[in-house]
C-alpha cells in the first residue's frame, strides 16, 4: 500500500516537474522569438530611413544637375536633367523604384519573414551606384554601418531562437511527454525562415513620389 502511494506521488511529481520543463522551455522560445523580431523591426526602420536619405539626395543631385545643364546648355528640352536625371527616371519607367520601395516599404509584410532584405538591398545600391556622391555623406556612411552589423545580429538572434524551438519541439513531441504537452496545451513553435525574394510586395512610383520633397518629384516627373 504504502509503495503504491509513493509510486502515485513520484509520478505526479514527475508530471509537475515534465510541465514545468516545457513552461521554461516555451517561455525561452517566445522571448528569443520576441527579441529577434525587435531587431527585425529595427533593421526596418533603419533601412527605411536609408533608403529615403538616399532618394532624396539622388533627388537634389538630379535637380543640381538639371538646373545647371539649363544654365550651360540652351535649347535643351525643359526636364531632362542629363545622364544622372535619365538614369533615376529610367529607373522609375522600369519600375526599379518601386520595386525596390516594395521590398522595404511593405513594412509588415517584411517584418513578417524578414524576406526579400538582401534583395531590397540590392536595388538601393543600384541606386547608389548612379549617384556616387551618396556614399561621401555621412549619415549614409553610418547607417550602411549600422544596418550591415544589425544583419549580423539579426542572423544570430534567429539562430538563437531556431535552436531553442528546436529543442522544445523536441521535448514535446517526445513519447510518452506528447500526451502531457497535447492534454495541458502545448504546441510546436514554427521556425523562422528567410523569405524568397520573389514574394516581396510591390509598391507604385507614386510612393517613391511622396518620399521626395514636393519640388524634386515635380522635376522628376518632367
Amino acid at each position: 500500500m504504502v509503495i503504491s502511494v509513493l509510486s502515485v506521488v513520484a509520478f505526479i511529481a514527475t508530471l509537475l516537474m515534465r510541465y514545468n520543463t516545457f513552461v521554461t522551455m516555451s517561455e525561452d522560445t517566445q522571448a528569443k522569438r520576441s527579441n529577434y523580431e525587435v531587431m527585425i523591426q529595427r533593421r526596418d526602420n533603419l533601412f527605411g530611413n536609408l533608403v529615403k536619405l538616399t532618394l532624396n539626395h539622388a533627388a537634389l543631385e538630379h535637380s543640381i544637375f538639371s538646373h545647371t545643364s539649363d544654365k550651360r546648355t540652351e535649347g535643351v528640352e525643359a526636364g531632362k536633367g542629363g545622364p544622372i536625371g535619365s538614369a533615376l527616371e529610367q529607373l522609375m519607367k522600369q519600375g526599379g523604384i518601386g520595386k525596390l520601395l516594395g521590398d522595404i516599404g511593405g513594412g509588415k509584410a517584411l517584418l513578417g519573414a524578414d524576406g526579400g532584405f538582401g534583395n531590397a538591398l540590392g536595388r538601393l545600391m543600384a541606386v547608389v551606384e548612379q549617384y556616387p556622391t551618396i556614399q561621401s555623406v555621412d549619415t549614409y556612411k553610418h547607417m550602411m554601418t549600422s544596418l550591415v552589423e544589425m544583419e549580423d545580429r539579426i542572423a544570430t538572434r534567429r539562430e538563437d531562437y531556431n535552436a531553442a524551438a528546436s529543442t522544445y519541439n523536441i521535448e514535446i513531441t517526445k513519447w510518452p511527454w506528447n500526451y502531457l504537452a497535447f492534454i495541458t496545451g502545448f504546441k510546436r513553435a514554427e521556425y523562422f525562415q528567410e523569405k524568397p525574394a520573389g514574394d516581396t510586395p510591390i509598391i507604385t512610383p507614386q510612393l517613391f513620389q511622396e518620399l521626395l520633397p514636393l519640388n524634386h518629384a515635380q522635376d522628376i516627373k518632367k
